[in-house]
């Protein structure tokens, strides 16, 4: 795998390792455990989270270099761009990795935040 063509993805939920869609990033490097700046939500979906624009969480997650051609399977299973879209977010580290945002107004209200902004540590 060419290092020049990886592009950092920040996962945050069900991508993470040991989490049930982690081997969907077969071909991936795992980079680092890594926290976003605090601009984020997490938003508790019930069987996977969604991170939104807007809040003042740092969100838990992972970076891992994914070839370019991984993106557009991840595209599908993240349900971009209809549910989610897939943008530059800023890094606690200051570094920029792409993650998937939810489209909020495509929720319903009733989506609770998570404390923290861990998907592994929610209650």
């Amino acid at each position: 795998m060419d290092g020049e063509s990886e592009v950092l993805l920040f996962v945050y939920g069900t991508l993470r390792r040991g989490q049930p869609a982690q081997g969907m990033l077969e071909g991936a490097r795992f980079v680092a455990e890594a926290r976003t700046a605090p601009r984020y939500e997490l938003l508790d979906l019930g069987a996977f989270p969604a991170m939104a624009d807007g809040g003042k969480t740092a969100v838990a997650g992972e970076v891992y270099a994914v070839p370019p051609d991984l993106l557009p399977v991840l595209d599908r299973y993240e349900d971009c761009p209809h549910l989610y879209r897939r943008v530059a977010i800023d890094l606690a580290d200051g570094s920029k990795a792409l993650a998937y945002l939810v489209r909020r107004e495509r929720l319903a209200p009733r989506f609770a935040p998570i404390p923290g902004g861990d998907w592994l540590a929610r209650g």
